[in-house]
């Protein structure tokens, strides 16, 4: 763009917001301590300001500096952009989740070790399902705007409670994933038969079953986990 062109576009941005604003070009001339004529010349391209002329410019219309640039961004422009990217991200995790759910069960049919499968269906799978939640409210929240009624009282609460379920799950599930590995590896290299069994240990045992029926049968129930997450630790939204 070329120094009379950007001149001109300054000059078209600088009177669109001082319009806005309801405010003469005298009373802006009178801010700026200039005349009224060198407010009129900047406005159609005849001169430009200077970068302290557009800083004091900036404060009095109240706008961004680049927006008296290169004018105001397109308030859902970015939103866009922000949609394709989060679509293009949940299409690569569940094609990732989907071939390695198909993956390990042709392994297992070859090899008849159930290893790999329940890796992928007790870290993958579950993962997969958070995100799916978590982009699904952010896609509603667009949309509709449902963060906006969020309450700092629920989140807190909100917040409380899933840092505790995060936690027991994690700490249910460590222990058999480490195991799984183990195994997998001794498999591997041939040092062990598949026919192990995961160590018995009280009240463990009990939690440890819960989690690992939700995650390898229920899976879906971490898509309302991803989304109820998303309310409660996503940023509130500002104003355009």
């Amino acid at each position: 763009m070329s120094s009379k062109s950007m001149g001109k576009s300054i000059g078209t941005n600088i009177r669109k917001f001082r319009m806005e604003k309801g405010i003469s070009q005298e009373t802006l001339a009178s801010a700026l301590y200039v005349t009224r004529q060198t407010v009129s010349n900047y406005e159609t391209g005849r001169s430009q300001p200077d970068l302290e002329t557009l800083q004091k410019l900036s404060t009095l219309l109240d706008v961004e500096v680049t927006w008296l640039l290169y004018g105001k961004p397109e308030p859902g422009a970015s939103k866009k952009k922000a949609a394709v990217m989060l679509a293009l991200a949940v299409l690569a995790s569940v094609i990732v989740t989907i071939r390695l759910c198909r993956y390990t069960d042709a392994l297992f049919r070859r090899t008849y070790d159930p290893t790999p499968r329940l890796l992928v269906r007790l870290v993958q799978v579950p993962l997969c399902m958070t995100f799916l939640g978590a982009a699904a409210m952010q896609g509603l929240d667009w949309s509709i705007g449902v963060g906006q009624v969020r309450k700092s009282k629920f989140q807190t609460l909100g917040r409380r409670t899933l840092v505790i379920l995060a936690a027991v799950n994690t700490a249910a599930m460590v222990p058999f994933v480490l195991w799984c590995l183990v195994i997998l590896v001794k498999v591997r290299f041939g040092t062990d038969s598949i026919s192990m069994t995961f160590p018995y240990i009280p009240v463990y045992q009990q939690v440890f079953s819960f989690f690992l029926n939700l995650m390898y049968a229920y899976p879906f129930v971490y898509c309302f986990l991803g989304a109820a997450g998303w309310l409660v630790f996503a940023p509130g939204r500002t104003k355009e």
